[in-house]
């Protein structure tokens, strides 16, 4: 019974990381494309108010 849960812990930790990893790459693809949109608004406007 003892060694069933260790490897079941075990999977679901491994299951956690991938969905943390997972997440945390959506978070940091979803903040690239506001950036760049933030810069490329920005250019604009400067180029608008010049």
């Amino acid at each position: 019974m003892g060694d069933k849960g260790d490897k079941e812990d075990k999977g679901d930790k491994g299951d956690k990381e991938a969905t943390t990893n997972y997440h945390w790459s959506l978070v940091t693809g979803h903040w690239s494309l506001v950036t760049v949109i933030w810069v490329l608004l920005r250019l604009r406007f400067r180029v608008r108010f010049r």
